[in-house]
């Protein structure tokens, strides 16, 4: 049993094979949803990031590959980019030099949880888990990101006031995802 698992803490899950049965898997009657699609070649990848609300991410067609930090592993070596994005905590580190970094602070830093996706596969990346992902072979991937609805609107109210703060150059100054120019 993980420390996250002993703090009661949700953890991520995979489901191999699950899209065959889309129906069994259960979401909340008052969650709010949001959907992406991502569709990229061979090495196309997003760097270590944790999303605001949980995901719920179903392999459709090739292979793609999870690696998984828990909450706070970042933070604890100092790894939090400057970077702005408006549904994301971003990694300035990838989860091998967070891994590394806290070793050396500590008697051993964190587990990384490494896992390949096939086509019907379905990974749950609970909030605040940190995750990077590469495409294994080029791939088309389903998101559904979801919340219990309260909680998603005071989430909302306050990533618009950030985001409002962003749009005036308060916040975010030092590059961000949605203003190319912008970044660093």
């Amino acid at each position: 049993m993980s420390g996250a698992q002993k703090a009661g803490r949700p953890v991520p899950w995979v489901d191999r094979g699950a899209a065959g049965h889309w129906p069994a898997i259960r979401i909340w009657r008052f969650d709010v949803l949001a959907e992406s699609a991502w569709i990229g070649p061979t090495g196309a990848r997003t760097g270590l990031h944790h999303d605001l609300l949980d995901n719920v991410a179903v392999q459709l067609v090739g292979r793609k590959r999870f690696r998984l930090l828990p909450p706070g592993s970042v933070q604890r070596v100092g790894g939090r980019s400057p970077r702005y994005d408006k549904w994301a905590r971003l990694s300035r580190l990838t989860a091998d030099e967070v891994t590394e970094q806290a070793a050396h602070r500590a008697a051993g830093g964190p587990d990384v949880l490494t896992v390949d996706l096939d086509p019907g596969d379905v990974l749950h990346v609970p909030a605040g888990w940190w995750h990077e992902v590469v495409n294994l072979s080029p791939g088309v991937l389903l998101s559904g990101f979801h919340g219990f609805q309260p909680a998603v609107g005071l989430l909302w109210m306050r990533e618009s006031a950030r985001h409002a703060a962003h749009r005036l150059g308060v916040v975010g100054r030092r590059g961000c995802t949605c203003h190319p120019e912008a970044v660093l």
